[in-house]
């Protein structure tokens, strides 16, 4: 009987198993697409554009998804994981798609009218000198447009309409890469700058074309002033919404501080080298990240027992993280060939950050597992401390060692904060388990 049992188990494990390399291989096709296209423009974008450059690229970035999350980022993970838990039920799907919508219309219009009458003192917050407020006009501008793309893609993600939204990604990224590189091409900063902001109502067409083909816009459209949210539903929603705020928002702002305190103290060539290892390090955690997204994520929304979310973790822990840790050797010893390879001479100094660096991903990896878990249980206090830690880690870890270790104090504030993230996490999940169980006595 031990050894049919053992059996059992070693045959779920291993069809449990392909299902999670099948995901990640559709997920890495799409992640591998985007990296191409962003390492191409990264490239060029070095060449044309030096460090300076690449750092004023990347506060605008941070301003943009700052500006998207408040208009629907603070949605996105309620939204997939109301979705999930309601996917066969099409009644309660429109009353919810119709719901957000709304809410993200109402938050978006406010924040756009804001951001167009603040642009200016926005300008001197995020480019300190550099007059760029046509920009951030833009960006209030395009609010709602790129917002209801981010809130369209959680959508079908809760719907674990997996092929669908690596379609819209792979479209999505093939076309904003071209229109990156003829705008970079021809109008150098400025060019880079209008893609960052017109890459936006490109998603939205694109998300809206895939999406109807699941679920017609049209009577969630003709039904948007029925059927209101009752007063749990509200509660629950609130709850992401805040979580969504420290999440979509602190992270895109603790960068911003991060580099803005970089500036402050080391210039903007030193930040740009400290962007450059951090976009590195992006581009290779995607992959995992984004199976992360798309798989783990709808798949524990649905699942109440704290022992089944624990299995899936180990699945992941002995079958998908290995090969991401394995992945990082190469990277590190040919370290110098990756960074001319990505960017140019000029940004060699990034080879000495490559380990602590790849170190601190491989934790971030692990620490987006555990934090998914939050996210599903609707763990409110948790999560803001967990995000409060990390966030608040890492700009002072940052502050105190910028002085005497200039762009290498950004790498090491990050490994550091996200250790002690993952602590927390853990231990937070442990504790959770332990109620669940005394519960269910």
């Amino acid at each position: 009987m031990k050894l049919k049992t053992i059996s059992r188990k070693i045959r779920i494990n291993l069809e449990s198993s392909k299902k999670l390399f099948k995901i990640l291989s559709a997920a890495s096709l799409s992640t591998l697409i985007k990296s191409i296209t962003s390492f191409i423009i990264g490239k060029l974008g070095a060449i044309w554009l030096g460090p300076a450059g690449i750092a004023l690229m990347g506060q605008l970035g941070n301003v943009v998804t700052i500006l998207n999350t408040v208009g629907a980022g603070l949605l996105e993970s309620g939204t997939t994981a109301l979705i999930a838990k309601n996917k066969d039920d099409q009644g309660q799907l429109i009353k919810i798609c119709s719901n957000v919508l709304k809410i993200s219309f109402t938050i978006s219009a406010f924040l756009g009218i804001l951001v167009i009458i603040f642009a200016d003192e926005l300008n001197k917050l995020a480019f300190q000198g550099h007059n760029y407020d046509k920009y951030i006009i833009l960006c209030g501008i395009f609010i709602f447009i790129s917002a209801s793309s981010n809130l369209i893609s959680s959508i079908i993600n809760g719907l674990q309409q997996f092929k669908q939204l690596i379609l819209i990604n792979i479209i999505t990224n093939v076309m904003v890469f071209f229109v990156t590189l003829i705008l970079m091409y021809f109008y150098r900063l400025d060019g880079a700058f209008f893609s960052i902001i017109v890459a936006q109502p490109i998603c939205f067409y694109l998300a809206y074309l895939l999406f109807k083909t699941r679920i017609q816009l049209k009577p969630i459209i003709v039904n948007i002033n029925s059927k209101e949210f009752d007063s749990n539903e509200r509660k629950s929603v609130l709850k992401y919404i805040l979580m969504g705020f420290f999440s979509t928002i602190v992270m895109p702002a603790t960068s911003f501080i991060v580099r803005s305190i970089i500036i402050s103290n080391k210039g903007v060539d030193i930040a740009g080298y400290w962007e450059s290892i951090v976009k590195v390090g992006y581009i290779y955690s995607s992959f995992i990240l984004m199976y992360i997204s798309y798989y783990f994520f709808p798949q524990i929304a649905s699942i109440d027992d704290y022992r089944d979310i624990k299995k899936h973790i180990r699945l992941f822990m002995t079958s998908i993280l290995p090969l991401f840790v394995l992945g990082c050797i190469p990277i590190y010893f040919f370290r110098k060939e990756v960074t001319l390879f990505v960017f140019t001479e000029q940004f060699s100094p990034i080879n000495d950050l490559y380990l602590v660096q790849l170190a601190g991903e491989v934790i971030k990896v692990i620490s987006g597992l555990y934090v998914m878990v939050l996210w599903v249980k609707n763990n409110l206090f948790d999560f803001i401390i967990t995000q409060l830690v990390y966030s608040l880690s890492y700009i002072g870890v940052t502050y105190y060692l910028v002085n005497s270790y200039g762009e290498k104090a950004g790498t090491i504030a990050f490994f550091t904060s996200s250790f002690i993230y993952l602590m927390l996490l853990i231990i937070l999940l442990e504790v959770s388990h332990r109620k669940y169980k005394i519960n269910k006595i």
